[in-house]
């Protein structure tokens, strides 16, 4: 189930995004690198990440069965159900996570990317 889950999240692009933010992150600091607000950016990044791809999927569940069978949803081996249950978890601890930031602009890009994301997918 963990790993269909990791499959769901498509991993590897979760990695690069969180990656990539703290590259950006490193460049543009003045102060101490390593910081909490920094792992609560990542975990931020990271779950809005996986909850888009989850999300994504969910909605192109009938797309994916002839395209792309092999996918966790359209295979069965997770329901879809439980994918939105998951997406919507992830949102929610994205907003979370964001909060212990303690900056308003992360607290608001959070919310309100979180709103589009989840009705382009």
């Amino acid at each position: 189930m963990v790993k269909c889950l990791l499959r769901l999240m498509r991993i590897t692009n979760c990695l690069i995004i969180a990656v990539a933010t703290v590259t950006r992150y490193v460049v543009s600091c003045s102060g101490d690198v390593f910081s909490y607000q920094l792992l609560y950016l990542l975990a931020s990044v990271f779950l809005i990440s996986a909850a888009g791809n989850i999300i994504n999927d969910y909605y192109d569940y009938g797309i994916d069965l002839i395209n792309k069978p092999y996918r966790p949803l359209p295979s069965g081996e997770i329901s879809l159900r439980t994918a939105r249950i998951v997406a919507v978890v992830f949102f929610m601890l994205r907003v979370l996570a964001s909060m212990f930031t303690y900056n308003i602009y992360c607290i608001l890009t959070s919310i309100l990317a979180s709103v589009p994301l989840y009705l382009y997918a």
